[in-house]
């Protein structure tokens, strides 16, 4: 399935209009975001530096001032890191690998309270189908219950089942350019 939602992507956003049409789902991703009551009530968000394949979020933490955190893979776990500066988010990738996130101030779970989580596919009840490392559900299985985990992807990511493992864990909801 992994490799089929990837072709999907790959041929919807291929080619010039395949990127702007890729940038809008994008932007109206970040809006559906900002405009879901949990984005409203959070003092804290942790967000994901994102796949050139999965959704550009980093509108989210340019233009506005809410606190971010990140997560940061650390051996078998992930580490979420504190990141203020803007900038070096605009020089990072997705692997965090600059000197800043070394040194970064790690953040509990615990004072998250929206969890941005990326994935392969989702089914519309928020089951998940993730890259395949376990990051993201050894993640959400800590999370308290104040903690609202909140799936981003396409539309096109949406499938109507996944196949699930016992350590396989949802999310509460899933955000699309068409706000699902």
């Amino acid at each position: 399935m992994r490799r089929e939602i990837r072709l999907c992507l790959a041929g919807i956003y291929a080619g010039e209009e395949g990127r702007a049409l890729r940038n809008m789902h994008s932007r109206q991703i970040c809006d559906a975001i900002r405009t879901h009551s949990a984005w409203q009530r959070a003092q804290l968000v942790c967000a994901f530096l994102p796949l050139s394949s999965e959704p550009q979020i980093s509108p989210l933490w340019e233009e506005t001032e809410m606190p971010f955190c990140f997560p940061r893979i650390h051996g078998q776990e992930l580490k979420l890191v504190r990141i203020a500066d803007r900038d070096v988010l605009r020089r990072a990738n997705w692997k965090m690998s600059l000197p800043e996130f070394e040194t970064a101030p790690v953040v509990e779970l615990g004072e998250v309270d929206l969890l941005l989580v990326p994935g392969v596919a989702f089914t519309r009840e928020g089951a998940r189908l993730g890259r395949g490392g376990g990051y993201y559900d050894r993640l959400l299985a800590g999370r308290m219950a104040t903690t609202f985990a909140a799936g981003v992807c396409y539309s096109a990511q949406i499938v109507d089942a996944l196949v699930r493992e016992a350590h396989d864990m949802p999310v509460d909801a899933v955000v699309t350019e068409m706000r699902e």
